[in-house]
């Protein structure tokens, strides 16, 4: 749906990213901003996202919920920050039962 949204996609070609063959593509929002993602050639998998505005995000530790393959781990890197922020998904529900009682 990017394009139907007024973004521009790009196919920039295949690098080695630490050691991994990766397909970069280039994604130019409606507003100009430039971001580009990066896919595991073998997996298929979302390795990267970079961008001048929010530095890299790496997604790693896939795991299988319910099906889906879920980046457990992401860590960020962006010039704001003096060290690299992890994030560790402890875990991952979909489609799940709510009550009231869990918005108090």
């Amino acid at each position: 749906h990017y394009e139907a949204l007024g973004f521009k996609l790009a196919f920039i070609g295949t690098e080695d990213m630490d050691g991994e063959q990766v397909h970069k593509l280039e994604i130019t929002a409606p507003n100009g901003m430039v971001t580009n993602e990066f896919y595991s050639v073998n997996s298929g998998l979302k390795l990267k996202t970079s961008s001048a505005a929010t530095g890299d995000i790496m997604y790693s530790d896939y795991q299988e919920v319910d099906g889906v393959k879920f980046p457990m781990m992401l860590t960020i890197k962006n010039p704001m920050l003096p060290v690299a922020l992890e994030t560790k998904m402890k875990s991952v529900s979909f489609n799940q039962q709510l009550s009231d009682a869990d918005f108090q």
